[in-house]
């Protein structure tokens, strides 16, 4: 990584939600055909931007304009990551949550 090499670590989550955030503005103001900031916003509220997390959309004022992301969790399972959340995802894959076993710790 050119990054790690560069600063001495690996970049944080944070970089993929900064990527979004800027290509959600570009592609708004392109869609706006416009910098004006009026037009950015309508075009922000209705539209459908693709980033590297995938399709997002942002809710109604009402709703708080929030841009909420589904977090996919995985587990490791038999050697092998298993999608356990979200529920519809893990069922289309075949998998399901596995509780784990008891740490050593606690009572059995």
């Amino acid at each position: 990584m050119p990054r790690k090499k560069k600063t001495g670590f690996s970049p944080s989550t944070f970089a993929v939600q900064a990527h979004d955030s800027a290509l959600v503005a570009l592609e708004a103001i392109r869609a706006a055909g416009s910098t004006d900031p009026a037009k950015i916003a309508a075009a922000m509220e209705s539209g459908k931007f693709t980033g590297a997390w995938g399709e997002r959309k942002f809710t109604p004022l009402a709703e708080g304009h929030r841009m909420p992301v589904e977090t996919v969790v995985v587990q490791i399972q038999d050697g092998k990551k298993a999608v356990v959340y979200p529920p519809a995802v893990a069922a289309d894959q075949g998998s399901k949550y596995r509780p784990v076993p008891p740490w050593s710790w606690e009572k059995k």
